[in-house]
């Protein structure tokens, strides 16, 4: 009866098999019915794409993943999850060789750091780090960028910390990052920001507050050739007309342009003068 069952079921139109997953969990619709065929696989593909893994065992965990992993293109990490992985039976860098977008959340630091010297990521584009906690801050923007080589895009969200950008090898230069999205420390990391990542086509800054403006370390930086959009937010600070347009000057590409800053200069108010 068992067979019979499960052979009814197989025969199913699409439409129905779709209408009763739609009731189902996407963990029990893998774990449950994944490997029967190739039809019930295809449809699986195509419904489940997206997971939380919140409620799943480490039985349901490793199944799924062992099974799904290679088609998993993009993934949300939460940091309280990381004790959980680490009990897991499941290599993630192999189980998961065509990630291409990675979302970080609520880690420290230390945890970030962690991750990148265990977990490769061959295939990734994309990173997305959100409220990036405190702890070992120093290195954090080196290590991704030293251990990602094909990472293109990497934002950090405004409920993340402010980072220092420390370079300690002046001899990469990081070509391949197209969009930077951070919160950095103070103005002074501007330029060495400039010189190591100079194919920067968008470039969003956060500024925290330093008790003065200088811009006097970009006068010898190369231009960013490639940058089309730029976004610049420092309200702790008070800027004067020229310390924006020594930034400016460095951007002969620019397409769109956003400033949110504390200024009494009248000539950063009136838009001609910054055309």
């Amino acid at each position: 009866m068992n067979m019979n069952r499960c052979s009814a079921f197989e025969i199913l139109p699409d439409e129905i098999l779709l209408n009763v997953y739609e009731y189902l969990h996407h963990i029990d619709i893998v774990y449950s019915f994944f490997n029967l065929n190739t039809r019930l696989n295809r449809i699986i593909n195509e419904f489940c794409d997206n997971f939380n893994f919140n409620t799943a065992t480490h039985k349901q965990f490793n199944y799924i993943l062992s099974n799904i992993g290679s088609n998993i293109r993009s993934m949300v990490i939460n940091g309280n999850w990381l004790s959980f992985l680490a009990k897991s039976d499941a290599n993630l860098s192999l189980i998961f060789p065509n990630l291409q977008i990675l979302t970080l959340e609520y880690f420290t630091g230390e945890q970030l750091c962690t991750y990148f010297e265990n977990v490769q990521t061959p295939k990734l584009v994309k990173l997305n780090i959100k409220c990036l906690l405190e702890q070992r801050q120093d290195e954090i923007l080196e290590q991704i960028l030293s251990r990602n080589q094909q990472l293109k895009f990497i934002r950090f969200d405004q409920g993340s910390i402010f980072l220092p950008l420390r370079i300690t090898n002046t001899t990469l230069f990081y070509e391949n990052i197209q969009e930077l999205i951070v919160n950095l420390i103070d103005l002074e990391m501007l330029a060495d920001l400039f010189t190591f990542l100079p194919n920067l086509r968008r470039l969003h800054i956060n500024i925290g507050q330093s008790p003065f403006v200088s811009t006097g370390n970009l006068a010898n930086v190369s231009p960013l050739v490639h940058l089309k959009d730029f976004k610049l937010c420092s309200i702790g600070m008070s800027w004067a007309f020229e310390e924006i347009t020594d930034i400016l000057c460095k951007m002969p590409s620019l397409q769109k342009l956003t400033l949110l800053l504390s200024t009494t200069d009248h000539r950063l108010v009136n838009k001609k003068n910054l055309s």
